[in-house]
């Protein structure tokens, strides 16, 4: 994956925002060298807060061909009267890689959602 650091970052920030009913929207990631530049906007709701899981990964990686699956750690379910915030269920993936047959390493959690915001 290409900017891991960037989405490491993001959801860091997300998860610290989490902790004071706030949540992040990122309008710029930049990542040059062995640094990491990012601009978000800080907002405040706790019923987009509710929906941070949505947003957020855990990283499955094959050792063998470097294939990422990402596994969105929940996912929101709307009815016509309610709204369901449901935990993700089993891995993504089977034990061994379907390319190649290798194992599996699990990282993250890691941010998912898009890094820049070209409406803001």
């Amino acid at each position: 994956m290409i900017c891991e650091a960037l989405r490491i970052v993001l959801q860091c920030l997300e998860s610290h925002a989490n902790r004071y009913g706030r949540y992040i929207v990122p309008l710029l990631s930049l990542s040059a060298d062995f640094y990491v530049r990012l601009v978000v906007r800080v907002l405040s709701g706790k019923a987009k807060v509710k929906e941070t899981f949505t947003k957020v990964s855990i990283v499955y990686q094959c050792v063998g061909c470097e294939t990422v699956t990402l596994h969105p750690m929940g996912r929101i379910i709307t009815n016509k009267k309610s709204i369901k915030h449901q935990v993700s269920q089993g891995p993504p993936v089977a034990q061994s890689c379907v390319h190649c047959g290798h194992r599996h390493i699990i990282g993250g959690p890691i941010w998912s959602a898009p890094i820049h915001n070209r409406t803001s």
